[in-house]
């Protein structure tokens, strides 16, 4: 009885993990379009920072201080 019981369970597992979450079951060609989409993406947004885009800026900010926010004292100039 307890290993039918596990069977079961182990079973129910299983068909959560074939069903994606809010889309139901995908067909293996949808996966690898899905897959192929999101590399994608990625690489754009990496192209993106790295031709300066909205990403970062290359110099540091000035430090502040912790309580008035002004760049002439902070911590270490205190």
């Amino acid at each position: 009885e307890l290993r039918e019981a596990n069977n079961m369970l182990s079973r129910r597992h299983r068909a959560k993990r074939t069903c994606l979450q809010n889309r139901g079951r995908m067909l293996i060609q949808e996966g690898q379009d899905s897959i192929d989409q999101m590399d994608m993406s990625t690489q754009v947004l990496a192209e993106s920072s790295r031709s300066g885009g909205q990403g970062r800026s290359g110099q540091p900010k000035a430090r502040r201080c912790r309580t008035c926010g002004k760049t002439r004292h902070n911590a270490r100039t205190y």
